[in-house]
């Protein structure tokens, strides 16, 4: 049946729930500019910390045993296969470094939030491996007195760095860290004009 075949009800029903959705995604739009607006640096800097303290999936034994995304092994397939030793930084849980554990990569780590990093470091150590990840400042890649083959950014910790020049000096103090050539996995989130959502890249 086509469109103009609709009895008129349901091309009511079509039309207002068009506009209703188009209200409700300028009204987050504007609720969540408002407050990026009013907030300050260190009320993220808190608000991130009470969400993944609060959020368990980063904190649960089969969450960071599931291993890799599909997106992130066709990235190591592809760019990673001649890295041996990696630096992750935002581990997080663990996911990802006990992924690449199980795959025979040295991996080093970084991590600012505590309390993953503490259940990151308990999980691998009971898989009986010897990587272990050290506290970073936030937005922030130490030093690890090391060159390695590879980089990785936690999935999307890369977007929560806030500002361009933090997050060119992270890029700056990663590649300070790697190998001519080195690969780097970033991953983001982007506006997508084409579904008015977001896109994982």
């Amino acid at each position: 049946m086509e469109n103009n075949n609709y009895p008129f009800e349901l091309k009511a029903y079509d039309f207002s729930f068009k506009i209703f959705k188009e209200i409700i995604f300028g009204l987050n739009a504007f609720f969540i500019g408002f407050w990026l607006g009013v907030l300050k640096r260190e009320h993220y800097h808190l608000l991130d910390s009470i969400y993944y303290n609060q959020t368990e999936m980063y904190r649960d034994e089969n969450y960071n045993k599931r291993g890799l995304w599909d997106w992130e092994e066709k990235v190591l397939a592809q760019y990673f296969q001649q890295c041996h030793n990696l630096l992750v930084v935002a581990a997080g849980g663990g996911r990802e470094v006990l992924a690449l554990c199980k795959r025979g990569y040295e991996v080093d780590g970084f991590e600012c939030n505590a309390n993953l990093l503490k259940f990151a470091n308990n999980l691998i150590a009971q898989e009986e491996f010897a990587s272990h990840i050290k506290l970073a400042p936030r937005d922030q890649c130490p030093d690890s007195q090391k060159e390695y083959d590879g980089l990785i950014v936690g999935w999307g910790a890369y977007m929560l760095i806030q500002g361009k020049e933090r997050r060119i000096e992270f890029l700056r103090q990663l590649r300070t860290q790697a190998k001519k050539n080195s690969p780097v996995l970033l991953s983001f989130f982007c506006y997508s004009e084409t579904t008015g959502g977001r896109d994982f890249k």
